[in-house]
């Protein structure tokens, strides 16, 4: 009886003390993330390198999550407008601010405003060719949830 109450007092501190390092781990790690996110935001903010007008045209609805009858009344051409400012990093890597309104699937405006960044890639010796993955973390409002500002992150590739 006393063997196993020590084999289960073993395995319990064990699994304690692995749990308590894997949490400082994931709380420091939390930690690191949110300040190289609000470094990068502040750099893109004070340091800015462009200055950038988005005009969102186009809007594609996967045929395949949808039936006809919707895609067929869902607004495909968000005409709106935009300005954000952006940099590269030593990385090569983009950063921007944005805010833009435009018109969304019913017609109706949509603001958004937030912070993006892309991961990019030169594989050609022109360096104005790039291809990119990223994400952009921001808050938008939308006519039916009320305007009720809501946060989203999304992911873009380019």
């Amino acid at each position: 009886m006393l063997r196993r109450f020590s084999l289960f007092s073993l395995g319990f501190f064990g699994w304690l003390l692995v749990s308590v390092n894997a949490s400082a781990s994931f709380s420091s790690t939390l930690s690191e993330g949110y300040q190289t996110l609000s470094n990068n935001v502040a750099q893109t903010w004070n340091e800015p390198e462009h200055y950038d007008l988005y005009v969102p045209a186009i809007t594609w609805h996967a045929r395949f999550a949808y039936d006809k009858e919707k895609t067929d009344k869902y607004n495909e051409r968000p005409w709106g407008a935009g300005f954000g400012v952006s940099r590269w990093d030593e990385k090569g890597n983009w950063h921007g601010l944005y805010l833009m309104a435009f018109k969304d699937s019913f017609n109706k405006w949509e603001p958004i405003g937030g912070y993006g960044w892309e991961k990019t890639w030169r594989p050609l010796t022109d360096q104005n060719f790039h291809l990119g993955l990223g994400y952009t973390l921001g808050v938008t409002a939308r006519d039916n949830w009320d305007y009720i500002p809501i946060p989203v992150i999304l992911h873009w590739r380019q």
